[in-house]
């Protein structure tokens, strides 16, 4: 069964099985005459369900939206409740943030309400579409996303994205489509492209980036001081061996705004073989106790704004942000940070 087959019927039947499973008493489902899917009693607590088709960040902020408007204009207490196929990170956060209770049709789950807390983690995707999916945030694509998104945020003619992305007019027309059909961007009556919320599109973004996508040889170099230490060791001779480098990750993150220490290096480099077979760095490659991770890019544009203090190059903050999805340590700390960064760039 994928999501373009479901029906809100069958959602709301499958809805009520799983509330079963989870609270072990009967869910009494009604339809409900305003623009909620339903309202369903259970554990002598009304909920106040929307159901969404698709857990993009726009469909699942709308959703968001709705149930909040629902939930001040009902009659008594009540739990919003987002239902969708099922949820994606970044709508987990977006939920999160907005103190909205969420349950996808897969078995996962997060509601709460004063003393009540459910959190079903882990349960896999059943309702993935067959075939590959239309991607704008695939490596060549995502250049056009970059450009749209470098703060400050501001409204570009699709010539020049073509320039600035140095991708065709048919690939920029593409994408340019898919992201405004998806609620991402608007094009103005001058023919300009605008985002609509850069927030909302860096964290779809940060959604379909897989930091693997790049080629990563795990290593270790000897430092006796601490993650930023590291860092200028790494950088001293990246800056001798004159490669193309930018850290990215903890490290970046800690340049933009240092909140708390880091171990992991996360470094660029358009030549890695100059690190990586450099006896005078100590690079010797192991998973276990990495400490520097040594990263071939698989498209330049992650160089693209890198930023140069005290002689070391780092990734642009939006880069470091969606880095930071593949990272260990304080990374999700480190994401937050970085959130708010950008946020105020934009």
């Amino acid at each position: 069964m994928y999501p373009n087959n479901l029906t809100e019927m069958s959602a709301l039947e499958r809805v009520k099985t799983l509330l079963n499973d989870i609270f072990g008493e009967a869910a009494e489902v009604r339809a409900d005459s305003r623009q909620m899917a339903a309202v369903i009693n259970v554990l002598r607590r009304t909920f106040l369900l929307e159901w969404v088709p698709s857990a993009s960040t726009v469909a699942v902020s709308k959703g968001i939206g709705t149930l909040l408007r629902a939930r001040d204009s009902f009659e008594r207490p009540s739990v919003p409740l987002l239902v969708v196929p099922f949820m994606s990170d970044a709508s987990r956060i977006r939920c999160k943030d907005s103190g909205i209770s969420w349950l996808d049709l897969s078995g996962n789950t997060e509601i709460r309400d004063g003393d009540l807390y459910v959190r079903i983690e882990g349960k896999p995707n059943l309702y993935k579409r067959p075939g590959r999916p239309r991607n704008p945030f695939a490596l060549k694509s995502s250049r056009i996303v970059r450009i749209l998104l470098e703060p400050p945020v501001r409204e570009y003619m699709q010539k020049e994205l073509v320039q600035k992305a140095d991708v065709s007019k048919a690939l920029v027309s593409q994408v340019v489509d898919q992201l405004e059909h998806h609620g991402f961007v608007e094009r103005l009556e001058s023919g300009a492209v605008r985002v609509l919320d850069a927030a909302l599109l860096a964290d779809e973004w940060r959604e379909h980036y897989n930091l693997t996508d790049h080629n990563i040889t795990r290593g270790h170099v000897y430092s006796s001081g601490s993650g930023p230490d590291l860092v200028r060791t790494v950088a001293q001779k990246l800056n001798e061996w004159d490669v193309s480098y930018a850290f990215s990750g903890l490290s970046s993150a800690w340049h933009y705004a240092p909140f708390a220490s880091f171990r992991l290096a996360v470094v660029y480099v358009d030549d890695p073989v100059a690190i990586l077979n450099a006896g005078t760095l100590g690079f010797t490659a192991e998973t276990r106790g990495a400490n520097v991770w040594v990263v071939a890019p698989s498209d330049t544009s992650v160089f693209w704004s890198r930023e140069r203090h005290e002689g070391i190059y780092f990734a642009s903050p939006l880069q470091t942000y969606i880095d930071l999805k593949g990272h260990p340590e304080r990374a999700a700390e480190a994401s937050a940070v970085m959130r708010s960064y950008l946020s105020e760039k934009w």
